[in-house]
């Protein structure tokens, strides 16, 4: 009798132990602690494949430059969720816009071909809601600074009318700093550090003064990722 008690009181503690274990397991589960993800990298496709497309101006005062305008397409990012508008794509809607400010390094004139290289810096701008103007330029520096860079460009304006050209160019662009942003709830950031991309653009040129010279240029291209 007292071995059945025994083995009784033995097979309890057993259920006993067990059972607080499970409890002590589903609390620990419970409470594990939630690992933050990281940012979706963006902008940053693989190499030979576009990263970014975009539409802008050049504003040439001289011996300096400066762009501005806005993304029209960054890898990874949801078509739909680059502007605000799906139906109106332009400044006023769009959620991505960059300025840069250049200097002239070299000049050389064959002809109706005018080459202009330059270097400088270029900065890009997340906006919830979008506030770019074109008829304002120092619009397009506002909102959360997401991305910053050096880079140089050659342009050859080839003239094909008095004071008018058209515009090819090609740069190159190393990136120095990135800083997440959220949109729609997913978090992103632009591009990766010492990120390198190429790009180029097409457009028309046209001079507003011969003396000085001061000139404006309307751009639209695409960057293509090179690697870090």
């Amino acid at each position: 009798m007292i071995n059945q008690n025994r083995g009784a009181a033995q097979r309890t503690l057993k259920l006993i132990v067990v059972g607080t274990f499970i409890i002590f397991i589903a609390i620990l589960s419970n409470h594990q602690p939630i690992l933050a993800q990281s940012p979706q990298v963006v902008g940053a496709a693989p190499a030979a494949q576009t990263s970014l497309e975009y539409v802008g101006k050049i504003d040439q005062a001289a011996l300096s430059f400066n762009g501005y305008g806005y993304l029209t397409a960054i890898s990874g990012v949801p078509a739909n969720l680059m502007f605000t508008d799906l139906l109106n794509h332009s400044e006023a809607t769009a959620r991505f816009t960059y300025v840069s400010s250049a200097h002239l390094t070299a000049r050389s004139v064959l002809e109706t071909l005018f080459v202009l290289n330059a270097a400088g810096t270029t900065t890009v701008y997340y906006n919830d809601k979008p506030q770019a103007d074109f008829k304002d330029p120092a619009s397009f520096g506002k909102g959360v600074v997401i991305a910053t860079g050096d880079e140089h460009w050659q342009t050859v304006v080839n003239v094909q009318a008095p004071d008018t050209g058209i515009v090819t160019g090609l740069g190159e662009y190393t990136q120095t700093s990135e800083t997440p942003f959220t949109l729609n709830g997913v978090d992103y950031v632009l591009g990766n550090p010492n990120q390198f991309i190429r790009y180029t653009f097409t457009g028309e040129g046209k001079r507003s003064d011969k003396v000085a010279p001061n000139s404006t240029l309307i751009i639209a291209g695409y960057a293509t990722a090179g690697g870090n």
